[in-house]
């Protein structure tokens, strides 16, 4: 083909090109307008059926935030309550003004939920954990109080978790034992 005609073949291919690129825009924005116009004139027919006496259900969480929808559905154990104590000490010593509730999962985990009205956070306790707390392990319940404390520090106060302690090196732990032995014979 000639070049002068093979110049004139690109420029038509690339004006057809963007003419179609151009239709297929303005159908694009005219659906748009059409699902627009067709919504609008649902909301309109709603607002004329509610002022001819037909009146909607009213909303029963209009208003209400997800953690103001909650509400405590079963019952409070003892030791869901224990529980409860426990975690509400852990975020008043944070110095956090949250309500708590405690509800049961179906493994019955304690499901532990903080809210301010506005922001709901929920953590979930281990039922072992809280079995041997409850029955005397003080390490295990520091524990359940430095994880609750720990999470709300970093979720709802936004801090920086706390560096775990580093794990002593193999060459430490010899002298570590050794000066055990020492400490325990001089005595």
């Amino acid at each position: 083909m000639p070049e002068n005609v093979q110049k004139l073949l690109i420029y038509w291919s690339l004006a057809v090109a963007i003419f179609v690129i151009f239709i297929a825009s303005i159908y694009v924005a005219a659906l748009d307008i059409g699902q627009e116009l067709v919504e609008a004139g649902r909301k309109r027919a709603q607002q004329l059926r509610g002022k001819l006496g037909k009146k909607a259900a009213p909303d029963p969480l209009a208003g209400k935030n997800v953690a103001g929808t909650i509400l405590p559905v079963q019952e409070l154990t003892q030791k869901r309550q224990w529980v409860q104590d426990v975690v509400s000490g852990a975020a008043r010593g944070l110095g956090l003004d949250v309500r708590v509730l405690t509800l049961q999962d179906s493994k019955e985990h304690y499901l532990v939920h903080f809210s301010d009205g506005a922001r709901l956070l929920t953590y979930r306790v281990d039922r072992d954990w809280v079995e041997a707390a409850i029955n005397g392990d003080q390490e295990k319940l520091a524990k359940i109080k430095d994880v609750v404390e720990e999470y709300l520090r970093v979720q709802w106060k936004g801090e920086k978790p706390k560096p775990k302690p580093a794990a002593p090196s193999a060459a430490e732990k010899p002298e570590e034992k050794q000066a055990e032995v020492e400490g325990t014979t001089e005595a």
